[in-house]
């Protein structure tokens, strides 16, 4: 199967070449493709864009373009260029923000929405919500490893995780690596879905065709033809007299 991690977050201060030094270790790790995810600043998108065409070639494993908000203000400046982002994901944890993520069509993927509260983030309103939309709800694999409190995180992961099951909701595990060295292997995130409830076949699909699914119809925004999801100008072949 193809396997995406579908957040890491590189930074430039670790070299020029921090890109390709995720690529090539997600590329021995057996990815399809893995989303870079940056904080939204509208001045670094045409810099951004031309270093991901750039590596596209070079890697079997393909990189994405991905931003993150963190206010009402990122995220309405933001989806003025939604169409140029592979992926448009919300830092959660703020209620608000939560609400933001899985209430607007226009978001792809909550991140950590538990962090530094007591429950989960979630509740069967926005757990509906997030199945409406198609927003995927992130369980954070680096927020786990780095926590003093991994029960705590485990409990806010298998709450969520209950929610999906019960509403039909994209859930994904994601590395959240910040260096190329907290990268992990796919089947991990898998053993860890199923362990946390998913079936196996589920858990695969959690991780691979839901991803692939998302990020294709997202890069049709890109075309021309491109209206709105679902939506695209189809040209007829013209009739002859």
């Amino acid at each position: 199967m193809k396997y995406y991690d579908l957040h890491v977050e590189p930074n430039f201060s670790q070299g020029e070449n921090v890109l390709e030094e995720f690529l090539e270790i997600a590329q021995e790790l057996g990815y399809a493709g893995i989303v870079f995810i940056f904080p939204w600043k509208k001045n670094t998108l045409d810099f951004l864009t031309a270093e991901i065409e750039r590596l596209s070639s070079m890697f079997k494993t393909k990189p994405f373009l991905g931003f993150y908000v963190k206010s009402v203000r990122e995220f309405k400046e933001a989806v003025k260029y939604r169409k140029f982002i592979d992926v448009l994901a919300v830092k959660g944890g703020d209620s608000r923000m939560n609400r933001l993520a899985v209430d607007k069509k226009e978001v792809d993927l909550l991140i950590h929405p538990e962090r530094g509260r007591k429950d989960s983030g979630l509740n069967h309103i926005f757990a509906r919500l997030a199945a409406k939309n198609n927003t995927f709800i992130e369980l954070n694999f680096h927020e786990l490893v780095a926590s003093t409190e991994r029960f705590k995180v485990l409990k806010k992961f298998f709450d969520n995780v209950k929610l999906a099951m019960k509403y039909k909701f994209n859930i994904v595990v994601t590395s959240g690596a910040y260096s190329k060295w907290e990268l992990r292997d796919p089947i991990s995130f898998v053993a860890l879905l199923h362990e946390l409830g998913f079936d196996l076949k589920t858990s695969k699909q959690m991780l691979s065709k839901n991803i692939e699914k998302m990020l294709k119809e997202n890069r049709k925004r890109k075309k021309k033809e491109w209206i709105a999801p679902g939506v695209e100008v189809v040209k007829w072949p013209s009739r002859k007299e």
